[in-house]
């Protein structure tokens, strides 16, 4: 089956660089979630999540005249977790220099504020399984919207009644008027188009 996603990273950071709003729109919507997840992790506030995520959109517009993104040197998403890494970790220093300054104001200038590999944002960093892992379920998430627009929505519907739902095949096959043999095809349709989807994004970013 081919597929072709319709907004790669590459064609967004192509309308980035020309400073095409849409681009931007795009890449606020489509990045926003796998962003906040990591600030989730980092127990940020809200404000404090989207004070992150234009944190990393200013960078790229920033960079937006000399940056120039090369797939052959390096993923976008080691690119973005480049990004995404280096403002939690100014954060995070912000944030234990803050916690110091509280329990030591006296001597709040003897204190360095490098943080190494033990400190807030060294020692969560360290585990970049954490990245990964918010990456995986972002890729899952966008595949599961893109399915929508290549599949019916009562094939969507069918498979979400059990993916989701965890209800009985049988149940649901008898709720829909289908045969059992035409759940399992649907089931198996949408499975392998997510898993289609799901490569190419990997592919593309």
């Amino acid at each position: 089956m081919g597929l072709e996603i319709e907004v790669t990273s590459h064609s967004l950071l192509a309308g980035i660089k020309r400073g095409d709003e849409v681009s931007w729109v795009r890449f606020h919507n489509t990045y926003r979630p796998l962003v906040w997840m990591l600030g989730d992790r980092f127990r940020l506030q809200p404000v404090e999540k989207d004070e992150l995520l234009q944190q990393v959109m200013n960078d790229f517009f920033n960079a937006q005249d000399t940056f120039t993104y090369d797939p052959s040197k390096g993923s976008f998403r080691g690119y973005l977790y480049t990004a995404v890494r280096n403002r939690i970790t100014a954060m995070m220093r912000l944030r234990e220099r803050e916690m110091r300054r509280d329990v030591h104001p006296e001597n709040e200038e003897d204190f360095d504020y490098t943080v190494g590999s033990q400190g807030l944002a060294g020692a969560q960093w360290d585990q970049k399984e954490a990245w990964d892992r918010a990456w995986r379920i972002h890729i899952v998430t966008q595949a599961r919207e893109e399915i929508k627009s290549l599949l019916e929505p009562k094939v969507i519907q069918i498979f979400d009644q059990w993916y989701e739902q965890g209800e009985d095949p049988k149940e649901i096959a008898k709720r829909f008027s289908i045969s059992l043999a035409t759940f399992y095809n649907h089931k198996r349709l949408v499975l392998e188009t997510l898993k289609t989807c799901i490569q190419n994004m990997e592919e593309y970013q």
